[in-house]
């Protein structure tokens, strides 16, 4: 995904980057979302009015991008039935919004999740966290502050025309007509995930404190397919909007593992974030860095170095439990290279010595915070370059 920001996270391998907030509303306590939803274990289902109504403006004002041979149908239905039913004075107003502001669309649709639903669509509070509450959300508060405050303002009076949208009686019909779809679109994906983050739990053996932790699922059948965001809401959900899906599955079994991306953010958190290990990243991995904003995609993706560091230690995660099942790193071009390897070549320049490195804290005694800093400790950048010739990876010049 281009334009991205560090506190929002964007997949498949192809994108890029997360995040780091902490908005203290739940979506599973209310908000924009419908009355509908789905569990299954830590996962739940949710339909969002407010993603909704952003999403159709979106259609409206071309946003086409889709990385399927055609649209989900219900996004198509969609488009069809807002051409005819939104009126075309709207329609002009919404355009002009648009090109006057030129956001990626992923930013309308985080937007969304920070409002009410309708019919107000009212800007939501976002409020201080107390310090020590729970999970690992804390972590975040600081920059999900300052994000917050610059998305409001880049997109500022977006509340004020997803209302006005919403009164149009086409797009609350089509948005209850959509619902089930919705919802039965999702249901297979929280299954898979679900497992997938008991898996990670297990793996990161995490504390008590992350035990409280869940994921709700929002799905946008009017985003392209094999395309999702997610945030963290406050202490202990994480939250995301995927596009029409599989997405992320492994690709094997009858009852197939969900890579479970956005909890693991959650998840290492505590390992990545530690105040003096981010101090320590720019002097430790600078240069890495610096070669990785090189890479198609990756301009300006990040704006902070934890947060590429972030994303390539939860990549290396997924892949030892989900896709690659810990098997050794091959050179590209070998049929047993693993993924870790073709995303590692996507920038993601930390993530196939992370890969290897998990080795290590899965035969050993430490605790995954222990091993991370550890591992930060002892590694060079000189060494990474070095496994990355190994592998038949050519990293570009800063």
């Amino acid at each position: 995904m281009l334009g991205c920001q560090d506190f929002l996270c964007s997949f498949p391998a192809t994108a890029a980057a997360l995040f780091a907030c902490a908005l203290l509303v739940s979506i599973a306590a209310g908000g924009s979302s419908s009355a509908s939803a789905d569990a299954a274990g830590r996962v739940e289902v949710r339909h969002d009015a407010a993603v909704f109504t952003a999403s159709v403006l979106l259609n409206l004002t071309g946003y086409d991008e889709e990385n399927a041979d055609s649209f989900h149908p219900v996004r198509e239905r969609v488009r069809r039935q807002m051409a005819e039913g939104v009126p075309a004075e709207l329609l002009a107003e919404l355009k002009g919004f648009r090109s006057s502001h030129p956001q990626h669309h992923t930013r309308y649709v985080i937007f969304a999740l920070s409002i009410e639903g309708p019919p107000s669509f009212a800007l939501r509070e976002v409020e201080a966290m107390a310090p020590g509450e729970g999970g690992t959300g804390a972590e975040w508060q600081e920059v999900w502050h300052s994000e917050v405050t610059r998305l409001r303002g880049d997109l500022a009076g977006l509340e004020l025309l997803l209302a006005k949208l919403w009164a149009v009686p086409a797009v609350p019909g089509a948005f209850r007509e959509a619902e089930q779809e919705a919802l039965e679109s999702g249901r297979p994906r929280a299954s898979a995930i679900n497992r997938g983050i008991e898996a990670a739990i297990a793996y990161l053996k995490a504390d008590p404190s992350h035990l409280r932790l869940k994921q709700v699922i929002i799905p946008n059948l009017l985003m392209s397919h094999r395309q999702a965001m997610g945030v963290p809401m406050g202490c202990t959900t994480f939250v995301t909007v995927e596009g029409p899906l599989d997405v992320n599955l492994a690709p094997a079994g009858p009852e197939p593992m969900g890579d479970p991306h956005e909890f693991l953010h959650l998840l290492v958190a505590p390992a990545t974030r530690a105040p003096d290990l981010v101090e320590a990243y720019p002097a430790r991995f600078g240069e890495l860095f610096r070669r990785a904003m090189t890479y198609p995609g990756m301009q300006n993706a990040y704006r902070s170095h934890e947060g590429w560091v972030d994303e390539c230690l939860v990549k290396a995660v997924a892949c030892r439990l989900v896709y690659d099942a810990g098997r050794p790193l091959a050179p590209l071009g070998d049929p047993a290279c693993p993924l870790a390897v073709h995303e590692t070549v996507a920038g993601y320049l930390l993530e196939a010595w992370l890969y290897e490195k998990l080795v290590e804290y899965e035969q050993g005694d430490l605790s995954f915070v222990e091993w991370f800093r550890q591992t930060v400790e002892e590694t060079t950048e000189e060494a990474v370059l070095e496994q990355l010739q190994s592998l038949g990876i050519a990293v570009n010049e800063p």
